[in-house]
């Protein structure tokens, strides 16, 4: 009887209805918004960055996808992130008639996707893999050697899936028309990591964090910018960080290039076995990334080999003089200006070797 006193007494909480006040208030909020974003645009297009897509393996998903609707005899790229770099798309469509689609992602292994393309019993197309030795030769334990194999999960599972092709709708419609949707170039947490560096505590393992320094389009091109390939102290920080990553491999070791030359051979035999071509490449590195290549990754043990065993046609580039004297921007990837170069050299390589028309 109290307890119903008590309750009867206690103040009815009545929330009323907004008033004039209060979508005044939205409309200032809306309207601070939506300045905001003006003026990021305005200045996203003052500073003309190219279209840049997110390193996303949707992305990736995207172009696999995209084998469906081609000839059988499509050409591939695949590879590391040398091959995004070094092999032009659209120089290599106007010089053979032949647009290639690129498979190769950064810091990732070829061999899972050429085990995709063994089991895809359609194709009979070209494949350039590129190799990088510290990738293609390192054994596993790094996350970016694992890369790969999460891109084409992802592709096993996402060809009915209404948010993949929504999003995948949706870059391709904002990207090329808003630029301020360059996530890379306008990160809040990328510009405070880089532009207020605090140093990093003795023995810690860095983030796998990188600095807006390229782009890269629908066709997972990736192009240097222009400022980043004169940019000397900035190119000494990312050979640093590049340097970090390669030593981290150390720790794993070196994979069993018994193995890795056997996998490679099983599904190339079963490429070629249906009429299809696949061709290595090893792509330019030089300084201390090319010394470190030489020293744990030696070619006679592991490029030499793998061109016996497979019976591949290959092309390094200590072999050509044209691209022996190449330089990398940072020791690992070619400026867009070699990249060209490459391009049109690679081309005049395998035609006159009659690997491609």
């Amino acid at each position: 009887m109290n307890d119903k006193k008590v309750q009867s007494r206690r103040p009815a909480i009545e929330r009323g209805l907004p008033t004039g006040k209060g979508y005044r208030s939205l409309l200032c909020v809306l309207g601070i918004l939506f300045t905001l974003i003006a003026l990021m645009e305005v200045k996203a297009r003052y500073d003309n960055y190219p279209v840049n897509y997110p390193f996303s393996p949707n992305a990736w998903v995207h172009q696999w996808y995209r084998l469906d609707d081609l000839p059988k005899d499509q050409t591939l790229f695949l590879g590391a992130s040398r091959v995004r770099h070094g092999l032009i798309i659209d120089h290599w469509h106007e010089q053979t008639g032949n647009r290639p689609v690129s498979l190769a992602w950064p810091g990732a292994k070829s061999l899972p996707v050429l085990k995709e393309l063994a089991q895809r019993e359609s194709f009979r197309g070209t494949v350039i893999c590129g190799i990088a030795p510290l990738i293609v030769f390192a054994a596993d334990g790094p996350p970016w050697l694992e890369w790969m194999d999460q891109n084409i999960r992802q592709a096993k599972m996402k060809r009915l899936s209404l948010s993949y092709h929504l999003s995948q709708a949706g870059h391709h419609f904002i990207r090329p028309r808003v630029k301020m949707a360059n996530s890379a170039a306008y990160s809040p947490i990328s510009n405070m990591y880089f532009n207020f560096p605090v140093e990093n505590r003795k023995g810690l393992i860095p983030p796998l964090m990188f600095r807006f320094i390229g782009t890269t389009d629908a066709e997972l091109q990736d192009k240097y910018l222009e400022s980043f390939e004169h940019d000397i102290e900035t190119k000494r920080l990312v050979v640093e960080q590049l340097k970090i990553f390669n030593q981290r491999q150390l720790f794993y070791g070196v994979a069993d290039v018994d193995d890795v030359v056997r996998q490679y051979k099983q599904f190339v035999d079963i490429i070629e076995g249906r009429g299809g071509n696949v061709i290595f490449v090893r792509f330019p590195s030089d300084g201390w990334i090319g010394d470190f290549e030489d020293q744990y990754y030696p070619r006679e043990d592991c490029y030499d080999r793998l061109i016996q065993e497979t019976g591949c046609f290959g092309v390094h580039y200590k072999d050509y003089p044209v691209l022996r004297d190449m330089k990398c921007v940072e020791e690992s990837h070619l400026s867009v200006g070699d990249g060209i170069v490459f391009t049109r050299e690679l081309i005049e390589i395998l035609q006159k070797a009659g690997e491609i028309e």
